[in-house]
C-alpha cells in the first residue's frame, strides 16, 4: 500500500459479496445497507455497460458504468476493454469519489497500537496474503472481554487527525480479514482529550479468511450509544472485532486490518499540534497556531506577534497565513516569541520527530533559534541555525536528536522561537516572518 495517506480513487459501488456499500438501488436477492452493515445481494445495483461484467456477486453499482468489454473489480471502475482491481482505475467512464486514507500501516515508525480488554496482542505485521504490504494484526484472546479492542494512533495523546464530519460526510471504511463471516466489527471515534465524547457504529463481515472493505456510517450509531455531534471534536479511533462476544465464547481469534479511511472528503491527515510528520504550526487553523496564546519576550516594548497574510506566497511557501515578529533594535539579541504551555503536545522527542523544520522570510542574515519546554518550564538549550537567503522563503533545519531521552524532551508542551538571534546587536528593527514548523525524522 502506498505510504501516501491522501488519495482520490475511482470507485464503483460493486455489489460484491465481500463488500458492504450503501447504494441507491437494491438488486434482487440483497439489500444495500446505508453505509453500514448491509450487504448488496445477487443482482446488485446500478447498470453494467454493453458487454461489461461487474465484480463478483452483482452488476456495477451507482457511481460508474462498466465499459464495453471491461470488467469492474471490487472497488474499481473498468473503462473500455480494461480491468480495474480493488480501488484501482482502468480506462475511462468512471466517477471520482474522494477519500482520505488516515492509516495504512506503511509509515516508519508505524502507527501506535494499544490493545485492551484481551486484545493487547495488537501489532503491525506483514500482510499474510501479500508480502509487500503491512497491516495490523489483532489477537483477541480466549479470555478477552466482549469489548476487547485496539486503539490506532499516530499523533500525541493516542490521537489521529481531526475528522471532518459534516451533515453529509459521516462515513469511514476499513479493510478487514476475519476467520469468520457474520461477525460485527465496531468502530468508535472520540475526542482524545475528552473520553465522554464519542460515537460508535458497526458493520458485519461477509466472508471468512479473505480481505474485504467494510463501511462505517457514523450517522447510524450503534444501539445504546450516543449519536454523532457535529460540533464535537473527533480525533481518536478504536476498532473492536466480534464486538459483544467474549473470548470464552469464541475462543482465541486472530484478525487483521488495514487502510482506515475517511470517505467522501479529501483533507490533510496530518496531526494538529504536531507529530505524524505534519505541521506543528502553520497558522491556518486555531489548532495549528492561529488560536494559540502567543507571547513576545525580551523585545523592549514587546509588540505582539502578528498573524497575517503571507507576504510572498510563492516558491516553497504558498500557504495563506504566516506569523510575523518585529525584532526591535532596542530588544535583546535573544528576543523571541513563545506559545502558552499546552498549546502544543504533549510531544516526546524520538527518532521520528526530532528534526525540526521551520520556514523563515527575513531581510537580514542572522541566527534563528528554536527550543521546546515542558510544563514545569524546563527546557533544553536552544538550537541555532542561520538563514542563508534574504527576501524569500527558506526552510531551516534544527537537529534536536541529541536531546532524545532527556527529561526536558518528554511531554513537551511549549514552542519557543528566536527569529533574529544576533549577538552583535541589531542596527535596525528587523521584520521576520515564519511558518510551517514541522517535526520530522529528517526526510
Amino acid at each position: 500500500m502506498s505510504a501516501i495517506r491522501t488519495l482520490i480513487v475511482l470507485c464503483l459501488c460493486a455489489a460484491a459479496a465481500a463488500f458492504t456499500f450503501g447504494c441507491s438501488d437494491d438488486g434482487d436477492g440483497g439489500q444495500a445497507g446505508s453505509g453500514g452493515s448491509g450487504t448488496a445481494g445477487s443482482g446488485g445495483s446500478g447498470t453494467a455497460g454493453t458487454g461489461g461484467t461487474a465484480g463478483a456477486g452483482g452488476t456495477a453499482g451507482a457511481g460508474g458504468t462498466a465499459g464495453a468489454g471491461g470488467t469492474a473489480g471490487a472497488g474499481g471502475t473498468a473503462g473500455a476493454g480494461g480491468t480495474a482491481g480493488a480501488g484501482g482505475t482502468a480506462g475511462t467512464g468512471g466517477t471520482a469519489d474522494p477519500m482520505t486514507v488516515l492509516v495504512d500501516f506503511e509509515s516508519s515508525p508505524p502507527p501506535a497500537l494499544r490493545g485492551f480488554g484481551g486484545a493487547e496482542d495488537s501489532t503491525v505485521v506483514v500482510d499474510p496474503t501479500d508480502a509487500t504490504n503491512q497491516v495490523a494484526q489483532v489477537v483477541k484472546s480466549a479470555t478477552a472481554e466482549l469489548w476487547a479492542g485496539t486503539t490506532v494512533s499516530y499523533c500525541p495523546n493516542e490521537s489521529i487527525a481531526l475528522l471532518p464530519f459534516s451533515a453529509t460526510e459521516q462515513r469511514m471504511s476499513l479493510r478487514v480479514w476475519s476467520p469468520d463471516a457474520g461477525i460485527p466489527v465496531r468502530m468508535k471515534v472520540e475526542d482524545a482529550g475528552d473520553p465522554t465524547v464519542s460515537v460508535e457504529t458497526e458493520a458485519t463481515t461477509t466472508v471468512a479468511s479473505q480481505w474485504e472493505t467494510l463501511i462505517f456510517d457514523f450517522g447510524n450509531e450503534a444501539a445504546g450509544t450516543a449519536p454523532i455531534d457535529l460540533a464535537a471534536t473527533y480525533n481518536k479511533v478504536s476498532v473492536f472485532f466480534n464486538f459483544g462476544t467474549t473470548g470464552a465464547m469464541a475462543g482465541e481469534k486472530t484478525y487483521f486490518m488495514d487502510d482506515i479511511t475517511f470517505l467522501d472528503v479529501v483533507f490533510s491527515p496530518d496531526c494538529p499540534g504536531g507529530g505524524g510528520g505534519g505541521d506543528l504550526i502553520d497558522f491556518e487553523t486555531p489548532e495549528t497556531g492561529a488560536g494559540f496564546t502567543w507571547a513576545v519576550f525580551e523585545n523592549d516594548t514587546n509588540p505582539a506577534l502578528e498573524i497575517l497574510a503571507n507576504p510572498d506566497n510563492s516558491g516553497i511557501n504558498t500557504s495563506a497565513t504566516v506569523g510575523k515578529m518585529t525584532a526591535l533594535v532596542a530588544g535583546q539579541p535573544f528576543a523571541g516569541t513563545e506559545t502558552a504551555h499546552g498549546d502544543i503536545g504533549p510531544i516526546t522527542l524520538d527518532s521520528s520527530n526530532s528534526i525540526v523544520k521551520v520556514m523563515v522570510y527575513k531581510s537580514v542574515i542572522s541566527d534563528v533559534g528554536v527550543k521546546f519546554a515542558i510544563a514545569s518550564g524546563g527546557a533544553n538549550l536552544e538550537i541555532k541555525v542561520p538563514n542563508t537567503l534574504v527576501d524569500e522563503w527558506e526552510e531551516l533545519t534544527f537537529d534536536l536528536s541529541a536531546y532524545i531521552g532527556s527529561p526536558e524532551a518528554t511531554d513537551i508542551d511549549q514552542f519557543i522561537f528566536f527569529p533574529d538571534f544576533d549577538l552583535a546587536g541589531r542596527t535596525s528593527d528587523n521584520v521576520v516572518y515564519f511558518d510551517n514548523v514541522r517535526l520530522t525524522d529528517g526526510t
